[in-house]
């Protein structure tokens, strides 16, 4: 390694000035063009990452922030039977709209319904269980399916609180 370096040195000290002068040039204009890719570059691109992750953090606290109270409010309206319907409303609606019709619909205190299917598609079933649970905040606590003569035909029971 060394007897290369010896070797372009003795070629440089050949080169007339103005060669060297412009050899010199070009070694710092790479040395600042590797500086500037390898080190400040990497650099700079992190700490803009960072200030635009920063802000768009800050950004969603202040939002968050400034809709604490709403939600708080909702939260309180929402253990109140929201928009004043009932659990039993909200599972008939939904039903209506994914198509299906219970069988038999029985209130299980003041949070729970259960409801009863005979001969409903396995799809349209859990297309109406979640709609309740995406929609309507209504979670099932219990649920009971039996095979039914048709493929894909069932019947089930299931239990749903709000």
């Amino acid at each position: 390694m060394s007897a290369l370096i010896l070797q372009i040195r003795q070629r440089i000290q050949e080169l007339e000035r103005k060669e060297k002068l412009a050899i010199l040039a070009l070694s710092v204009f790479l040395a600042f063009l590797m500086f500037f890719l390898v080190i400040w570059l990497p650099i700079y691109e992190y700490r803009e990452k960072q200030r635009d992750s920063y802000q768009r953090s800050l950004d969603l606290l202040l939002y968050l922030q400034s809709t604490e109270e709403e939600a708080r409010s909702v939260k309180v309206e929402g253990s109140n039977r929201m928009s004043g319907q009932t659990l039993l409303t909200k599972v008939t609606r939904t039903a209506k709209t994914a198509g299906i019709q219970p069988s038999r619909l029985q209130p299980e205190g003041n949070d729970s319904v259960s409801i009863w299917f005979d001969s409903v598609s396995y799809r349209e079933l859990m297309l109406f269980l979640e709609r309740l649970q995406l929609r309507e905040a209504i979670y099932v606590i219990q649920l009971s399916i039996d095979k039914g003569n048709q493929s894909g035909i069932i019947s089930s029971r299931v239990t749903v609180r709000s």
